[in-house]
């Protein structure tokens, strides 16, 4: 409740006010020094996947390391094992995986990512498809232990500054 305001990007904002919802934009400044580094990741997040890797639905169809083909190395789960399945993606960046678990019949989709780009990803994927973008950190999540028959999280735990604890949310 307390990083509420501190990760809203503008538009997150305005989305608030039509809503109603109210948060106290003072409250920034009692962040400490762990929560405002989280913050630049966010937003160093948000820069490199809005201003430099702007890929889509072409880019996940190319025969390289955003294609299927690779995303199936990288990731080899039966692909039987998807359908009808809870997956949760953490750390979902440009939506690569989103885009290619998709294809295979899933029940839900949730993808995490801290970065405001996670809003793309819901242009990738056929609407008809369940889908939920959580725009928050990886360590502070609402998700229950054990809702996701898939979880998934492809070489970004490196990222995190305590990724012991992000790889156990990632297992759990």
């Amino acid at each position: 409740q307390n990083l509420y305001p501190l990760f809203l990007n503008s538009t997150e904002k305005e989305i608030c006010a039509t809503l109603g919802l109210k948060y106290d934009n003072k409250i920034a400044a009692r962040y400490d020094e762990a929560v405002l580094n989280v913050k630049k990741a966010s937003d160093n997040w948000s820069c490199q996947w809005n201003q430099f890797s702007t890929w889509d639905k072409n880019d996940f169809e190319k025969d390289d390391f955003k294609g299927r083909r690779l995303f199936q190395k990288f990731i080899p789960i039966e692909l039987s094992d998807y359908k009808d399945s809870t997956v949760v993606i953490w750390c979902g960046g440009s939506g690569r995986e989103a885009y290619h678990v998709s294809k295979n019949d899933t029940k839900l989709i949730i993808v995490n990512d801290i970065g405001d780009q996670i809003y793309r990803i819901a242009g990738l994927i056929n609407p008809s498809i369940g889908m939920l973008l959580l725009r928050c950190d990886i360590l502070n999540h609402p998700l229950m232990k054990g809702f996701a028959d898939i979880s998934i999280c492809d070489h970004a735990l490196h990222h995190i500054k305590e990724s012991a604890l992000g790889f156990k949310v990632v297992t759990e």
